[in-house]
């Protein structure tokens, strides 16, 4: 089934959203609001249906050439940067009214406190070149991304939003092929390789998984600035506890404050060694897994006392938060960076049910080009002093 429409706005996911004349909704990839074209059905359900592009017949005023041959939907397209599409006055627009919209919509914020908690998004210095690394696919014959379509492996010899050093490892790879030492074994289709600015031909390891950094280096560099400001004036002789602590990114800034008593919460093993290694003044380290309570116990009961509660979880957020918040007996202060929009909300309105009143929001592009926000917040119960 085919039928003409206008893109009307984008889904919380960063599709378009296409109204069929009988009033079906459809989410579509490859496209921008504004674009007119010529759509057809590919599933759907009672409520709404999933549509592909198959003549865009008069293009939004927003949509430019994308910067990249290998941008774009379906075979032979890597998928990514699925909003190089537009140009980035847009995207920063479409990312602004998405975070409004999705904290109103969990009722977090009201549409009148919009513009007082929400900042202007934070735009990135640089819409290419600022990606650090990136985990790239090869069957030994050739090295790409994972088309948006059928999942194969999308053949590359440029990405122009990497940096200019793995830029440099990614022409490194391709100069090795064929390579039949990264040909898969037969249960698999393909092997991954991890780059990033560190990375020579002597530290290639095919399936090995990198420590989490963030993917761009100017914007961390706003987020430790943000994490600074936050903590500037607040009483250093206060226990402060850090969820899900990485490597160490923003427990440095957290020692640098001053903090005399900092208690970093980790996971993964590799990183925790780094933060060991580290001995950062004022700071020790837990090895435990934050998604089970029952392993809450191993937190010394003096840190259930902390003012100061920092955290940058995973994608998926911390959907125990509530629970671990009700143990601190006299939290007063929350930092919470997330790197997923929903699941922040969704955090974010638990936190609120909790009598913590939410003060900032700051979107920040971090990643042009694709629907991700990251969002710098702040929750307090009162004032601190």
């Amino acid at each position: 089934m085919q039928f003409k429409a206008k893109v009307k706005d984008l889904s919380h996911k960063g599709l378009g959203v296409v109204e069929h004349p009988d009033g079906m909704i459809y989410f579509v990839r490859g496209v921008w609001p504004g674009d007119y074209g010529r759509f057809e059905e590919i599933t759907s359900t009672k409520h709404y249906g999933e549509a592909r592009l198959v003549e865009l017949l008069r293009s939004s005023v927003d949509r430019v050439e994308p910067l990249c041959p290998h941008q774009g939907t379906g075979i032979n397209k890597c998928g990514g940067c699925p909003w190089m599409i537009a140009d980035y006055a847009s995207q920063l627009a479409a990312k602004q009214k998405r975070v409004g919209d999705t904290l109103s919509r969990f009722g977090v914020i009201s549409e009148t406190e919009r513009s007082n908690i929400i900042e202007e998004i934070w735009k990135a210095a640089d819409a290419l070149g600022y990606r650090n690394r990136a985990q790239l696919k090869t069957d030994g014959k050739v090295v790409g991304f994972v088309s948006e379509g059928p999942k194969q492996i999308v053949p590359i010899d440029d990405c122009p939003i990497l940096t200019r050093r793995a830029g440099e490892m990614l022409s490194w790879l391709i100069k090795q092929l064929p390579n039949d030492q990264w040909r898969p074994p037969e249960n698999k289709v393909w092997n991954f390789i991890e780059i990033d600015e560190q990375s020579d031909p002597s530290t290639i390891v095919l399936n090995k998984r990198q420590s989490f950094k963030q993917p761009n280096d100017v914007a961390n560099d706003l987020m430790r600035k943000w994490l600074t400001s936050k903590l500037d004036g607040l009483n250093k002789d206060c226990s402060v506890m850090e969820l899900f602590a990485g490597s160490g990114n923003f427990t440095e800034v957290l020692a640098q404050a001053g903090f005399n008593k900092v208690l970093a919460i980790e996971a993964v093993e590799s990183s925790v060694h780094m933060l060991k290694e580290a001995k950062l003044p004022g700071v020790s380290v837990l090895k435990m897994d934050l998604f089970r309570p029952k392993l809450w116990k191993k937190i010394h009961r003096s840190f259930w006392d902390a003012k100061v509660v920092f955290l940058d979880p995973p994608r998926d957020g911390f959907k125990n938060f509530a629970q671990f918040l009700g143990k601190c007996r006299q939290l007063e202060y929350i930092l919470y960076i997330s790197c997923n929009l929903d699941t922040f909300a969704r955090d974010a309105l638990k936190i609120g049910n909790l009598g913590f009143k939410i003060k900032e929001v700051v979107p920040l592009d971090q990643c042009p080009h694709t629907p991700h926000i990251e969002i710098l917040s702040v929750f307090t119960r009162s004032e601190i002093k």
